[in-house]
């Protein structure tokens, strides 16, 4: 399979889909900025960008953040860590960095038919659906359904995602053999 080549094109389409209005990274640039700057820019960022992904080296501001606590409803404790889920807020050449080489891999990010989270055009509706559907046939034909769910939300915090993309890969590679 043959990698597409990040061009200024490809770049230049990144840009226009970013949304407005989001607020600014450490670098207080917004994609506004971007949007509005002379066209010899998206070159530049291209050529960045290639010799980034040639080179193997990302600036090390590609990784900050700020993290910003939103509260999940008015209903939970305030003073519970919990009760909160944090966004952060990145800077804007490194989100158009991350969605170039999503572009140069999404041929590569293939799932399963049965997976429902994290998927887009999929949800909850869709996995209750298939779960009512087959308990609904095996008690119509005279049989017990017993269910076992496991709230693994939790789980995710702590994770070991080196680890896990290294398996990933790896499983990925025995695939293509």
């Amino acid at each position: 399979m043959l990698i597409p080549e990040l061009n200024v094109g490809v770049v230049d389409i990144i840009v226009k889909e970013l949304k407005n209005g989001k607020a600014a990274g450490r670098d207080d640039l917004t994609c506004e900025h971007l949007k509005n700057s002379h066209p010899v820019l998206i070159c530049i960022l291209t050529k960045l960008f290639t010799n980034m992904l040639k080179s193997g080296y990302v600036p090390y501001s590609f990784g900050e953040g700020i993290l910003i606590p939103i509260p999940k409803n008015d209903k939970r404790n305030p003073n519970l860590i919990a009760d909160y889920r944090g966004i952060t807020i990145c800077n804007i050449i490194s989100k158009i960095f991350e969605k170039c080489i999503l572009f140069l891999i999404k041929q590569f990010l293939v799932t399963s038919e049965r997976q429902f989270g994290f998927k887009k055009e999929t949800g909850c509706q869709q996995a209750i659906f298939a779960v009512r559907k087959v308990v609904d046939y095996y008690t119509a034909n005279g049989s017990n359904v017993n269910l076992c769910t496991i709230d693994l939300a939790s789980a995710f915090d702590r994770i070991y995602y080196g680890l896990l993309f290294t398996k990933l890969m790896e499983i990925n590679y025995q695939k293509m053999l």
